[in-house]
Parts: structure tokens; sequence; C-alpha cells
């Protein structure tokens, strides 16, 4: 997944950096790593934000475990 790939999902989830730290139990800092291409997107994350692309309510879901 690549940067630019994350931010449109997190875009289309209609979600900030923040928000979705939060749901993912990670950082606002680690988000913008991501999306500027300083850190690496682990295939975790990156698994999860695909699944977010069919079904949205899986990063709620997340936020809740």
């Amino acid at each position: 997944m690549t940067p630019a790939d994350f931010r449109a999902i997190r875009a289309a989830l209609g979600m900030t950096q923040g928000g979705l730290a939060s749901a993912l139990g990670i950082g606002r800092r680690t988000v913008q790593q991501y999306e500027a291409d300083d850190r690496a997107i682990p295939e975790t994350i990156a698994r999860i934000m695909r699944l977010a692309q069919t079904d949205p309510s899986i990063v709620t879901r997340i936020e809740a475990a």
C-alpha cells in the first residue's frame, strides 16, 4: 500500500488523522508518517485499511474492541 492509497482511504472514510489513529490504537504522528512516506505501513495496518474500503464499520469495530 502506498502512502497515497492510505491517505485516500482515510479521506474516503471521512476520518481525520487523529480519528483514524485513535481507532487503530496508534499515534497521530504515526499516521502522519505513513502518509508522508516517512515510515513503512505495516502489512496488518494495510490489510485493515483495504478491508475498510469495502466495510467502513471495520474501523469502528476495531476501536470498540
